[in-house]
């Protein structure tokens, strides 16, 4: 994400480098550094593996805002707004998500105005196969839009796989983008990136959650991440704590939840090194 923002400021950015490199993000999910993918759970499971939409059964709601690296004065933000709910033995969900901002920069060729923008409509459905084992998928209207490479739209298709191999261990697995997307610009297409990521979950009691991911984007540097999550109070209130590896690029966070009733508020922090702490806000309604 950090190339995401550099290239912005530049007016230089390549779509194909950098897009949808924020699709996966949550308040929850960025707490925990990204891995997610074993312990994915109700609607927060829909960016990061569908197949934990399975592991509810009620209606719910979510919304979350996260200003980029503070926005970086361009307002650089990524917003999403989801509801799932059962139908006939199956978790179905519905969710809308957007990577944007205002651009007015001057670049080697030229200046250019306009607004940047990575959408994704999306339709989940999820269901356990057995007692123990899950399957979801994502079904994503990609929209992008950038005042040099112009508009587009294309389809993409995630599956994700959750297992519980007892009452401590998950495992968890998904493929982001399986059919190999492309976007069809003004001057050039660019394909989407397919990312395969794989888990694993252990909860030692019942109160915590140790999670480790290791995740492989196409022409990136595996990506390692490693989260753990205590939930106190009859579990109204998280704290949760991440760390990951991409390369030479180190990145911890934190965060915590705050459960009341059928509400919960999640935030989440993204340090870097390099750029201004990212924080996520998130609100949730379960019933």
């Amino acid at each position: 994400m950090r190339i995401l923002a550099f290239l912005l400021l530049l007016g230089w950015l390549v779509p194909g480098d950098a897009l949808y490199e924020d699709l996966s993000a949550g308040p929850v999910t960025d707490a925990l550094a990204g891995a997610y993918v074993a312990y994915a759970a109700g609607i927060d499971a829909v960016y990061t593996n569908p197949a934990g939409l399975a592991q509810t059964s009620r209606f719910m709601a979510e919304t979350f805002y996260k200003p980029l690296y503070g926005g970086l004065g361009i307002g650089l933000r990524t917003l999403q707004a989801s509801i799932a709910l059962p139908y006939h033995g199956t978790m179905v969900a519905f969710s809308y998500k957007e990577t944007g901002a205002s651009l007015q920069t001057q670049g080697y060729e030229s200046a250019y105005t306009g607004a940047y923008r990575e959408s994704a409509w999306t339709f989940s459905m999820a269901r356990f196969l057995t007692e123990g084992l899950a399957l979801g998928m994502n079904l994503h209207l990609f929209r992008f839009q950038e005042p040099r490479f112009g508009g587009t739209s294309t389809f993409g298709l995630d599956l994700g796989l959750l297992g519980r191999v007892n009452t401590r261990w998950t495992l968890g697995a998904s493929i982001q983008n399986f059919n190999r997307p492309s976007l069809h610009g003004t001057y050039r297409n660019e394909p989407l990136p397919v990312t395969i990521a794989v888990g694993l979950s252990y909860r030692p009691w019942a109160s915590a959650t140790t999670v480790v991911e290791a995740q492989k984007t196409m022409d990136h540097p595996a990506r390692l991440s490693f989260g753990q999550e205590i939930r106190f109070a009859q579990d109204r209130i998280a704290l949760r704590l991440g760390l990951a590896q991409e390369g030479e690029v180190t990145t911890p966070t934190l965060g915590f939840g705050l459960t009341s009733g059928s509400l919960q508020l999640n935030y989440a922090a993204v340090f870097s090194l390099d750029l201004p702490l990212t924080h996520v806000f998130g609100l949730s309604y379960r019933r």
